[in-house]
């Protein structure tokens, strides 16, 4: 087989025409708490709220952007557990990011009950939680 037929799909394939055009959406790099020390920061002067699925640590940093942090460890599950909550919470994230005030660092925890919860109660549970420590910003999403 040549080169070009491995390296791209057909260009009447559905596959390609379908995702060819589609944004990325990923959280970018500044976006991110990616240093240890960064989280210590963030534990240190923490804010702590407990949800019913998640705890958020929330502190505020010397940037013009909101960060997040993810901190899931081996007990909570084998990775592809850890993996679906750590998307979940990165999709909700960049979903309300624009309703959280610049400037602030925010380290989410898993509780032992989001190993069963949805996509959907994590995302609500996120928005619960930063609507009580911002209640001054505007939250446009209803909670279910």
């Amino acid at each position: 087989m040549s080169e070009e037929l491995l390296s791209s799909p057909a260009p009447h394939s559905p596959v390609s025409a379908s995702f060819q055009n589609l944004p990325k959406k990923q959280l970018k790099k500044t976006q991110k708490i990616l240093k240890s020390s960064d989280f210590h920061k963030v534990y240190r002067n923490e804010r702590k709220l407990t949800g019913s699925f998640l705890i958020l640590y929330i502190s505020t940093n010397r940037f013009s952007k909101t960060r997040l942090g993810l901190s899931v460890n081996r007990k909570y599950g084998k990775s592809v557990k850890r993996n679906h909550f750590k998307r979940s919470v990165r999709e909700a994230f960049r979903l309300h990011v624009s309703e959280i005030p610049q400037g602030h660092d925010i380290v989410i925890r898993p509780r032992p009950a989001a190993l069963k919860a949805t996509m959907k109660e994590i995302e609500a549970d996120f928005c619960r939680l930063t609507c009580s420590c911002f209640p001054s910003s505007l939250h446009s999403h209803k909670n279910p």
